[in-house]
């Protein structure tokens, strides 16, 4: 009975992977050379990757099965958030398994700080920018896409005595190969003693030191 009812949502699935994902992929049994997704390095199907993830899988198994809080922290994590700490030159690191969860967490964070109170998102920022910030359940104002000059005169618009902005925006937008101007985001939100979100996944190893430069 199970067996039937997933073979009935076939039809939902437009194209359905049948291989490792890399320069050629095969596709409804089909090789196709393969544009799509965001793992643009191919790290995803690179030999030693799938290598380590089995000796990983076979040492620790497929998950801890309860939260870091409590026993779900392995040296694994600790050293891959460690690693990460290290390449960005951070303070420190958080592993989440999603870049959507990683956007819902750091909104949740930032608010918890009492570090915003209106959310100002560029208007083509990735969706999960978008739901995270809805969640909040705090007014959100979109800007005009990498304008900086919309930007500061939304703020100036919508803000209300001693409010403070969160500014929102994807770093590198890959569709259009754009990056957004961080620098001046920077400055706006140190004008009106506000915050910066930067949803940076799509140039990680692309662009690393860049940001520094131009700031």
């Amino acid at each position: 009975m199970l067996k039937k009812t997933i073979r009935l949502q076939d039809k939902d699935f437009k194209y359905i992977v049948e291989s490792k994902v890399g320069s050629v992929t095969t596709i409804n049994e089909k090789e196709y050379l393969y544009f799509a997704g965001t793992g643009y390095f191919q790290l995803q199907s690179h030999p030693e990757m799938i290598k380590a993830a089995c000796n990983a899988t076979i040492k620790f198994g497929i998950g801890s099965a309860t939260l870091r809080t409590i026993s779900g922290t392995t040296n694994l994590l600790l050293e891959l958030e460690h690693n990460i700490a290290g390449f960005f030159e951070a303070e420190a690191a958080v592993y989440l398994p999603s870049g959507y969860l990683s956007n819902i967490a750091g909104f949740q964070a930032l608010e918890e700080l009492g570090l915003f109170d209106v959310i100002f998102i560029d208007e083509n920022a990735h969706y999960s920018n978008i739901g995270g910030a809805r969640l909040i359940g705090k007014k959100i104002i979109t800007f005009n896409h990498l304008s900086f000059a919309d930007l500061r005169n939304k703020i100036k618009k919508h803000l209300k005595g001693d409010e403070k902005p969160l500014i929102v925006s994807d770093g590198l937008f890959p569709i259009w190969a754009e990056l957004a101007p961080l620098a001046e985001y920077l400055k706006i939100a140190e004008e009106f003693n506000g915050a910066v979100w930067i949803d940076d996944s799509h140039s990680v190893g692309i662009f690393r030191g860049k940001w520094k430069r131009d700031l």
